[in-house]
């Protein structure tokens, strides 16, 4: 997961395809999974987490938008 992150900002990011601030979202993701998935006693509250879903869709949308552009 680390590798895909790493290559997302280095291709993405870096080259100015997705802007800093929309990527921050999956960066900010990244390190939420982390902490669920390998810190004891880690909860997430519905305030904290309906933000995200919103952010999240919201990069989700500029990928495809570059996938497609890409690729027609």
């Amino acid at each position: 997961h680390a590798g895909v992150r790493s290559l997302f900002n280095k291709q993405y990011v870096k080259t100015g395809k997705i802007p800093k601030d929309l990527a921050r979202i999956y960066n900010d993701l990244f390190e939420r999974r982390q902490e669920g998935d390998y810190f004891d006693f880690v909860s997430f509250q519905k305030s904290q987490v309906l933000p995200w879903i919103s952010k999240a869709e919201e990069l989700l949308e500029y990928i495809a938008s570059l996938v497609q552009k890409e690729t027609n």
